[in-house]
């Protein structure tokens, strides 16, 4: 096993990693900023206001996306494991 495999398998875990927690973190960025927004045009500062909504959604984003996320790992461990023989 030579250090150019393993950056390698570190790179491609790394990219499943971001390809699966993107799409959360994007949907409770505009999240947030929608709700600044609306904070700052209003001028209400309710921390409740802020942390409630993100989490709703965040949790609808994770339940819409789950079967999404769960694929793509999955895929990742089969390929991995189909290579294990020629990494040892």
């Amino acid at each position: 096993m030579d250090q150019a495999l393993v950056v390698n398998l570190i790179k491609d875990a790394l990219t499943v990693v971001l390809k699966v927690v993107l799409p959360v973190m994007i949907i409770a960025m505009v999240t947030g900023i929608i709700i600044a927004v609306f904070q700052a045009a209003t001028q209400i500062n309710e921390q409740n206001m802020v942390l409630v909504p993100k989490i709703v959604v965040v949790f609808l984003g994770l339940i819409l996306l789950g079967s999404w996320m769960i694929g793509q790992i999955t895929e990742y461990a089969r390929e991995l494991f189909n290579q294990i023989l020629s990494l040892i």
